[in-house]
């Protein structure tokens, strides 16, 4: 048990010395993103630019006001038929890709929504 303990002081210390980057403030979407271009990187070699700002600008949105408590289930993604990936954006809300099932489609500023069916999550 000592020896885990030792060598999980001995690589505290190291990972202090090879830190590369180190997040200031995590309400800053271009420092974010600068976290996330690594591992955004490999995923989507041609669109990680464009994406890593967008991911990043979705996290800052939804992070809450202790950052500790972020969820990453508050950041959903949804695809949608057709266009191509630069037509990507970040909304703030809820997206349900189903149609209404009443006669009424559209309602501007409505004070309350009611949903006749469940929404996925």
């Amino acid at each position: 048990m000592i020896g885990y303990e030792k060598a999980t002081e001995k690589v505290q210390e190291i990972l202090k010395n090879i830190t590369s980057y180190e997040l200031k403030d995590i309400r800053n979407v271009d420092e974010v993103s600068k976290c996330l271009t690594a591992c955004i990187s490999s995923k989507l070699l041609d669109y990680a630019p464009y994406f890593t700002k967008i991911i990043a600008d979705a996290c800052v949105k939804c992070t809450p006001k202790t950052p500790e408590d972020f969820c990453i289930d508050y950041v959903r993604v949804t695809k949608i038929t057709g266009g191509n990936p630069l037509n990507s954006f970040v909304m703030n809300g809820i997206i349900v890709l189903r149609n209404s099932e009443g006669s009424i489609k559209h309602v501007d500023n409505p004070k309350i929504a009611v949903y006749g069916c469940p929404l996925n999550t």
